[in-house]
């Protein structure tokens, strides 16, 4: 079975460069569906809104590392997400911008909120309710700026 990333929702953002951490970057929806975590209902509105927010365009891009497959959930296997336009997304990381913040999830977040009943914290939940898709946004851009000012780039081989 595959092993997946797990990270307490509104930690410092680290996923794949631990030990640095990206300023104003949180992690939200990095699951370890086996353990405790907050369930819920969520308006169906919620739901098409951020399959919205997942369709990437020119405008805002709120992606980061698309990779080659597909999402893959550890109860459920390899899984088939669809944004708003009916596209398929490929694994990758939703960044969310919200006032100072930007909330970066696992794609897979859109399943673990329709499947698994996966309530995120109620900060998310307002980024997504107020975000304005006509705004630009380049989520790729701003993972770069951070990793650039992270240290990253010179740490100790």
């Amino acid at each position: 079975m595959q092993e997946l990333f797990a990270y307490e929702d509104i930690t410092d953002y680290s996923h794949l460069i631990s030990p640095y951490t990206f300023v104003g970057v949180k992690n939200v929806g990095w699951l370890n569906l086996k353990s405790d975590f907050q369930k819920g209902e969520l308006r169906s509105s919620l739901l098409r809104k951020l399959k919205d927010v997942a369709r990437q365009d020119e405008i805002f891009q709120p992606t980061v590392e698309p990779g080659r497959g597909f999402p893959f959930c550890e109860v459920c296997g390899p899984v088939k997400i669809c944004n708003s336009g009916g596209e398929l997304i490929r694994d990758a990381e939703l960044w969310i911008p919200y006032e100072d913040i930007i909330f970066a999830s696992p794609v897979l977040i859109l399943h673990y909120m329709e499947v698994h009943h996966y309530l995120p914290p109620a900060e998310y939940i307002d980024a997504i309710i107020g975000i304005d898709i006509s705004q630009p946004f380049d989520a790729g851009k701003a993972y770069r700026d951070r990793l650039a000012s992270s240290g990253w780039f010179h740490r100790p081989r």
